[in-house]
């Protein structure tokens, strides 16, 4: 059997691009920069959260809006997409949430160690302070958001607010409700 130099030619450059197909799908992850943070308020119960938050909602984290860093701190605004707003009083059916971390210069993704950056797609219940128009961050960082997941609640690890939390949602609505109506322990 003759093997023709053109085959070998052929299938040597099948092989390369191939590879180089493989090659461009995976992606290296950015090294991280841990960042540290001193929380102004510690909300060590959900009746502290409500009390100390301007609103409650219950949604979807959306599309990374804009990133910034100022004096060497980056900032992340998502949008976040309100399936509920708990309390507060409704500002759009879709919010921009700013989060400290985010790009640095340096290619690295800044973090606050306790407060790992949000995750579009993520199903979350939020407390959070308005400091502009239809613009909050989060009431104590981690404590101040929740996962929401097939109707059920959870606190996030880094959370100190885990007192009182039910796993239920809409037990935790009502309790927020309760709570700022004042009829709520």
């Amino acid at each position: 059997m003759r093997i023709r130099p053109e085959l070998v030619a052929l299938t040597g450059v099948v092989s390369v691009l191939l590879l180089t197909s493989c090659a461009s799908t995976t992606s290296a992850t950015p090294a991280t920069t841990n960042l540290h943070a001193s929380w102004a308020g510690a909300y060590p119960s959900v009746r502290e959260m409500v009390k100390n938050s301007d609103a409650m909602v219950i949604g979807t984290v959306g599309e990374v809006e804009h990133t910034t860093v100022d004096q060497g701190i980056p900032y992340t605004d998502y949008d976040f997409e309100v399936k509920n707003w708990v309390k507060g009083t409704p500002s759009g059916d879709t919010i921009t949430v700013h989060q400290t971390g985010g790009p640095l210069p340096d290619g690295t993704i800044g973090v606050i160690e306790d407060d790992p950056l949000l995750v579009p797609g993520e199903h979350l219940v939020l407390f959070l302070n308005e400091y502009a128009p239809g613009k909050y961050f989060i009431a104590g960082g981690p404590t101040g958001r929740m996962q929401e997941e097939d109707g059920q609640v959870g606190a996030m690890p880094e959370s100190i607010a885990t007192d009182g939390l039910p796993a239920d949602t809409d037990a935790f609505v009502k309790r927020v409700k309760a709570i700022e109506s004042g009829s709520g322990k």
